[in-house]
C-alpha cells in the first residue's frame, strides 16, 4: 500500500468527520439555548458558555489541520472527494442526536456517497502513481 492510502486515506476519513460532527454538536447547542436570545450578539456570548458549542469550534479547527496533514501525504484527488464525507456525517448523526429524518432519497444519497468514496479508494489502492503531496510552500498558501 501507498503511504497515500495508509495515511492519508485515514487522515481525511478523520478530517471529514470532524468537520461532519462541529455542524451537529454546534447545533445541538443551538438547541438547548433559551429562547428569545434572537441571532445576535447575545445568542452567540450566550453559545460560548456552552462545552458542547465550545467542542463544535474545536472540531472545525482540528478537522482543519488533520485535513491540511492528509493534503500533505496524499494528492488532491483522493482527499478532496473523501472529505465529502463530512455530509454524510452530518446527516447521520442529526438523524441520531436532532431527530431529523432523512427522506428516502437521501439514504440513497448516503449509500450512493459512501460506495463512491469505496471505490475510490480502491481505485487509488490499484494505482500507486498518485502524484506528490503538497510542499511546504503550498501548504502554507493553502493556510492563509
Amino acid at each position: 500500500m501507498t503511504p497515500a492510502l495508509t495515511r492519508g486515506l485515514p487522515a481525511a476519513v478523520a478530517a471529514a468527520v470532524l468537520y461532519g460532527t462541529a455542524p451537529v454538536a454546534q447545533a445541538a447547542a443551538a438547541r438547548e439555548a433559551p429562547p428569545g436570545r434572537g441571532v445576535g450578539l447575545g445568542l452567540l456570548l450566550g453559545l460560548l458558555r456552552r462545552p458542547l458549542w465550545l467542542a463544535g469550534i474545536l472540531c472545525e479547527i482540528a478537522g482543519f489541520l488533520v485535513e491540511v496533514y492528509a493534503f500533505s501525504v496524499a494528492p488532491v484527488a483522493l482527499v478532496a472527494p473523501v472529505m465529502a464525507l463530512d455530509t454524510l456525517v452530518a446527516s447521520l448523526l442529526a438523524g441520531r442526536t436532532l431527530g431529523e429524518r432523512l427522506s428516502g432519497s437521501g439514504r440513497l444519497g448516503i449509500l450512493a456517497m459512501a460506495l463512491g468514496i469505496g471505490l475510490l479508494a480502491v481505485a487509488f489502492g490499484v494505482n500507486s502513481a498518485l502524484g506528490a503531496g503538497a510542499s511546504d510552500g503550498q501548504l502554507l498558501v493553502f493556510t492563509l
